[in-house]
């Protein structure tokens, strides 16, 4: 669990977020990733998967609570960037679509698509289920 929560907040911007929203958001993303499925890549990319949920879920947390701040993370708003004007400090956030037209197969995934820790879960669990056994015969 430590190691999860580390490398989520090293790689999302928690710091709003205590540790013990993280570690009570712990057991879902433990559920999301099963080892025996996992295991194929090692512990490391269960460790990698576990954090990137746990960035979505310090996000959608600071999000509900807080609003979130530029250091805290979280931005009061769902969707990711669709423009920026820096010069007016304009920005406008809307629906991730991805590179297409991608459309989410779950209720789930759509939800994920919405963090960029759930965008990183849902590419590296795509990785995972790539993965088959060769058909023989």
């Amino acid at each position: 669990m430590t190691a999860a929560i580390t490398l989520a907040r090293a790689l999302y911007p928690l710091d709003g977020a205590p540790d013990a929203v993280l570690e009570a958001w712990y057991a879902w993303a433990d559920s999301l990733t099963d080892p025996t499925t996992w295991a194929i890549r090692g512990a490391s990319v269960l460790t990698q998967a576990r954090a990137h949920l746990l960035g979505h879920a310090g996000e959608v947390w600071l999000r509900s609570t807080s609003g979130g701040t530029s250091t805290t993370g979280g931005s009061g708003t769902a969707g990711v960037i669709t423009s920026a004007k820096s010069s007016s400090l304009s920005l406008t956030m809307g629906a991730w679509a991805g590179s297409g037209s991608w459309t989410p197969g779950t209720p789930g995934d759509a939800a994920l698509a919405q963090t960029a820790g759930g965008r990183a879960y849902l590419a590296l669990r795509s990785a995972i289920g790539g993965i088959s056994a060769p058909v023989v015969g």
